[in-house]
């Protein structure tokens, strides 16, 4: 997949074009990550025997900034995967390159998942090292967390890729992409629980719990808070929810090669 022209190509347009450039920024952010690390590095150390709030308020706010990042971030940068290519006119002479269905959907795919993987990356050695101090690797959140991230950026890129392919301008991609994450998965299912909940509540007059409204196990929110939910009782909704948005990102994908395939033909 790395020798994918269709991969290549969308690395070189998101890097900058310049080699010295790219140099700098390279050099610049290593500088940057090193001071940053080497900090973490000794506060950590330091306070590792004695309290553990301290590492365990920067496991939370790496971990919720990361995923807040893609959220946002997917649909501006990875909806314009194939409207771009229609916006420029490019379409018809990418379709006649001899790159098959597959390759060019995995390159658009892979493209853009490069982007938002390398903050992972980047972040992940002062996470290994919090967890090591906070001992998640015995009790597998470290594993769980990174998993976790995974799934949902797989799932954004792909939804963003899939409403590129579906509409012609890259504008109503980003809109219909941020509308399913924001308006529907976010605030939608929140918003009909809470109704549902209320109305329970009046119709029975016992209160019930959001374990009976399970919409809400679609909610992107809920599910990643589970990660941080004590004690964590609940996170077989999480398995759930991860499990139905990697068969839906996977279908997505799946459904775009095929029509691609047709459209070929």
């Amino acid at each position: 997949m790395l020798e994918n022209p269709i991969f290549l190509r969308e690395m070189r347009i998101r890097l900058p074009k310049h080699r010295g450039a790219r140099i700098g920024i390279l050099i610049m952010v290593s500088v940057f990550l090193i001071a940053v690390y080497l900090r973490m590095i000794n506060e950590l150390i330091q306070r590792a025997g004695a309290n553990n709030s301290d590492a365990d308020l920067l496991w939370d706010i790496l971990v919720w900034a990361q995923f807040v990042f893609v959220l946002f971030a997917a649909p501006a940068y990875a909806s314009n995967a194939f409207s771009r290519e229609k916006e420029q006119q490019t379409w018809d002479l990418l379709l006649m390159t001899p790159l098959t269905a597959s390759e060019i959907v995995l390159g658009k795919l892979l493209g853009r998942l490069t982007v938002f993987l390398l903050p992972i990356v980047i972040i992940l050695p002062l996470e290994i090292l919090i967890a090591l101090v906070l001992g998640y690797y015995a009790n597998g959140m470290f594993f769980l967390t990174l998993f976790t991230l995974l799934i949902f950026t797989f799932f954004f890129v792909s939804l963003s890729l899939y409403a590129s392919w579906s509409l012609s301008r890259t504008l109503y991609a980003q809109i219909v992409s941020y509308t399913v994450l924001i308006g529907v998965l976010s605030i939608g299912t929140a918003l009909l629980t809470a109704a549902a909940l209320a109305l329970s509540n009046i119709s029975s007059g016992t209160s019930s719990s959001t374990l009976e409204q399970p919409w809400l196990w679609l909610n992107p929110f809920y599910l990643f808070s589970l990660l941080f939910e004590q004690p964590r009782d609940h996170l077989y909704q999480l398995g759930i929810g991860l499990l139905i948005y990697l068969i839906v990102g996977l279908l997505m994908i799946y459904h775009i090669i095929y029509n691609l395939r047709r459209h070929r033909e």
